[in-house]
């Protein structure tokens, strides 16, 4: 009976892990349509993403996605930046 425990408790670790992954795939690609229909700036995509701008940025050169910041966007994602860091 133990065995079979430890084989149940390692397919759900497995199936916890896997729609973790999936459900920040999903907010990631959520957050890349927004900024691509400018729909989002690109710090609140990055924020919705779950991850930091700089990844952002990378993801949006990646596939090519045209940059679009506004000098307020600069402004204010500046302001976000020094609140966080």
């Amino acid at each position: 009976m133990g065995k079979r425990r430890s084989t149940v408790q390692i397919r759900w670790q497995v199936n916890s892990k896997l729609l973790d992954l999936s459900l920040r795939e999903i907010k990631k690609r959520y957050a890349i349509s927004r900024y691509r229909r400018g729909k989002s700036p690109l710090w609140k995509a990055a924020q919705t993403a779950g991850i930091t701008l700089r990844e952002m940025m990378d993801i949006i050169k990646e596939e090519r996605i045209p940059v679009h910041i506004s000098p307020e966007e600069v402004e204010e994602g500046w302001g976000k930046a020094l609140e966080a860091g």
